[in-house]
């Protein structure tokens, strides 16, 4: 399993029409831009461990109580090293982050494109 190293530059697609943002939380923690979000018994958005359940992604990073907007079903630019075709799933040892492969029976959270790009499912 390797785990793919978030870009420092990444990012939502420009699409059009604009992307929904899904929900709005509150972040229990510092949240980079591009983390797998997850929502805990608090109601807080914490970046995804691996076992946990992924409701989406955040679009811009958020520090510890500010608002975040979390999506579905958008297409980020992730990293260099993404392959198209590749299966991702939430990483087992970078909170927030994505792994090649499964562990802890995860589900797959993004799908590879082109050109760092990752397709949320």
């Amino acid at each position: 399993m390797a785990e793919i190293t978030r870009s420092t530059g990444a990012s939502l697609c420009s699409t059009n029409p604009p992307p929904s943002i899904f929900c709005k939380f509150t972040a229990g923690e510092d949240l980079p831009a591009c983390s797998q979000i997850t929502v805990k018994s608090d109601g807080f958005a914490w970046r995804a461990a691996a076992a946990d359940f992924v409701i989406g992604m955040n679009a811009v990073a958020a520090s510890s109580g500010e608002a975040v907007g979390v999506t579905r079903d958008q297409r980020y630019f992730y990293a260099s090293t993404i392959v198209p075709g590749t299966k991702y799933y939430p990483s087992g040892t970078v909170a927030g982050g994505l792994a090649d492969a499964a562990t802890s029976g995860n589900a797959v959270v993004c799908i590879g494109l082109s050109d760092g790009r990752v397709q949320q499912v």
